[in-house]
C-alpha cells in the first residue's frame, strides 16, 4: 500500500490510468483466455479425482497454449488500435512485454490452481507474497529512484509475473516430480467443468472489471487514473474474505453432508459479513480526508467515486463467500448464474452511466450490478437453508466471532511453531552458527 501510494503520487491520474490498463490486462485477460481449465484442474484435484503429480504438466501446457491464443488477439487488439484510449498512450516497447508474457502466465496460473487444489496454501501464500515483495522493489528502483515513470512501473508489473510464474514452475517439480505427459482425458474434463465455471469467473471479472474497461475505452486516461484508486481502496475489506474462500473450497469440496456445508457457509459468511461491513463503515467515514492525504490533491475527485462504490463492495462480500460455496458443492452452474445476473445488470448500466457522469457513472453501475449478485446467490442459496436464509447468513452471533477468534489464534500459533522449527532446522545445518 505505501510503495502504491508514492508511485501514484508520481505517475498522476493520466498515466495511473494507463498502468491501471496494463495490470487490467494481465489479470482480466488470464481470466478470459484460459476458458475455466484451471478452475477445472483444481476441482479434480481438491475432490481426490486428480493427483498433483499426474496433472501438473497437463495444467503447464494447458494453460500455455490457451495463453498463446489469448497473446496473438490482444497483439491484433493492440496493433489495429481496437484496445481504447489508455492502450493508444503505450508504444510496442512498453506493451509488447506484456503480450510475450502472457503464456506464461496463463501457465503458472494453471499451476497455482493445481497448488491449491492439493490445499498447499502456505506455498501458494509465499509464491504470492514473494511476486508482490518483488513488484515493490522493482517499481521503487525503476519509479521512484529510476525515474522511469510509466515505462518503470509497466517493467516491475511483468518482471514480477515472470519471476512468480517461473518459482510456480519450480516449486511445482520439487514437491511433485511430475510424470511428463499430457493427460487428454483430464484437459477434456476440466475444460468441461471448467467452461461452466469461466462463465462464472468471466462474468465475476467483468463484474470487477467491466467499469475499467468501458471506462479505458470511451473515458480519458485521467479518469481511470481517479478510478482506479477509488477501487483500490474500496476493495480493502474483501481481503479478508480473499484469504479464507480457497481454504472454504477445499472444505466444502470434501465435505458430501449438505446440512454442514450449509452451517459451514453460514458461520463464514456471518463473520464475512461483520469484517467487511465494519471495514466499510470505517473507510467511508474516513475516505474524505484519506484519499488526498494519501494520493495527493490531484485524487480528490476519487472520493465521490469511493462512496458510490463501497455499496457495491457490500454486497461482493456476499457473492465471494457463497459463489465458492456453489463452486465447491460441485454446482458451478449456481455460481455462475449469480454471476451473469450481475453482468447482465452491468451491461444495461454501466455504459450509459459511464457515458454521463464517468467515473461516478462506473462506480454507481458497479454497486447495482454487485447487488444484483448477491441476491441472486442468497435466493439460490436459500434452497439449501429454507426460510431463515438472512438469519442463516446475516444474524452474527457472540459464538461465531469467539470461534473466528479461535480460529486466527490457532493460525497464529502454527504460523509460529512452524517458524520455529524452521529456523531450529536451520540453526541444526549450520552447526549452530
Amino acid at each position: 500500500m505505501v510503495v502504491g501510494i508514492l508511485v501514484t503520487r508520481q505517475l498522476g491520474p493520466e498515466n495511473r490510468g494507463a498502468f491501471a490498463f496494463v495490470s487490467l490486462v494481465t489479470a482480466f485477460g488470464a481470466t478470459l483466455f484460459q476458458f475455466g481449465f484451471a478452475n477445472g484442474i483444481r476441482y479434480f484435484v481438491s475432490a481426490g479425482e486428480a493427483r498433483a503429480k499426474e496433472c501438473s504438466v497437463t495444467a503447464f501446457l494447458g494453460g500455455a497454449g490457451l495463453g498463446l491464443v489469448g497473446a496473438v488477439l490482444i497483439a491484433i487488439g493492440f496493433a489495429n488500435g481496437l484496445l481504447g484510449e489508455s492502450a493508444r498512450m503505450l508504444s510496442w516497447k512498453q506493451f509488447g512485454p506484456v503480450i510475450a508474457s502472457f503464456p506464461l502466465l496463463t501457465a503458472s496460473m494453471a499451476l497455482s490452481y493445481v497448488l491449491l487444489g492439493d490445499s498447499r496454501f502456505g506455498v501458494t501464500n509465499a509464491v504470492q507474497v514473494g511476486r508482490d515483495l518483488t513488484m515493490l522493489l522493482f517499481l521503487v528502483a525503476g519509479v521512484l529512484l529510476g525515474g522511469l515513470g510509466l515505462s518503470g512501473a509497466i517493467w516491475a508489473l511483468i518482471a514480477s509475473q515472470v519471476l512468480s510464474g517461473a518459482a510456480t514452475v519450480v516449486v511445482v517439480v520439487v514437491f511433485y516430480r511430475p510424470n511428463l505427459a499430457f493427460d487428454l482425458v483430464l484437459s477434456k474434463r476440466s475444460l468441461a467443468y471448467g467452461i461452466r465455471v469461466w462463465l462464472g469467473s468471466l462474468a465475476a471479472r467483468s463484474n470487477d472489471r467491466l467499469d475499467q474497461l468501458l471506462l479505458s475505452l470511451v473515458g480519458t486516461p485521467g479518469q481511470l487514473g481517479l478510478y482506479s484508486v477509488a477501487v483500490r481502496m474500496a476493495e480493502l475489506p474483501l481481503m479478508a474474505g480473499t484469504f479464507v474462500t480457497p481454504v472454504l473450497f477445499n472444505r466444502i469440496a470434501a465435505t458430501r453432508d449438505v446440512a454442514e456445508r450449509a452451517t459451514l457457509a453460514g458461520r463464514i459468511h456471518r463473520l464475512q459479513f461483520f469484517v467487511a461491513g465494519a471495514s466499510i463503515l470505517a473507510l467511508g467515514l474516513a475516505g474524505k480526508p484519506l484519499v488526498p492525504a494519501l494520493y495527493g490533491a490531484a485524487f480528490s475527485s476519487s472520493v465521490p467515486i469511493l462512496w458510490l462504490y463501497l455499496p457495491g463492495i457490500a454486497a461482493a462480500a456476499t457473492q465471494q463467500v457463497l459463489g465458492t460455496v456453489f463452486s465447491g458443492g460441485g454446482r458451478p452452474g449456481l455460481a455462475s448464474t449469480t454471476q451473469l445476473v450481475g453482468l447482465l445488470i452491468g451491461l444495461v448500466t454501466l455504459l450509459p452511466l459511464v457515458s454521463w457522469i464517468g467515473g461516478m457513472g462506473a462506480a454507481l453501475g458497479s454497486s447495482l450490478a454487485y447487488c444484483g449478485a448477491a441476491v441472486s446467490a442468497i435466493l439460490l442459496h436459500r434452497r439449501l437453508v429454507g426460510e431463515g436464509v438472512l438469519r442463516h447468513l446475516f444474524r452474527v452471533r457472540g459464538a461465531d466471532l469467539r470461534w473466528g477468534a479461535s480460529a486466527l489464534f490457532d493460525g497464529a500459533t502454527r504460523l509460529r511453531m512452524t517458524g520455529t522449527a524452521v529456523f531450529a532446522r536451520s540453526r541444526g545445518r549450520s552447526g549452530g552458527v
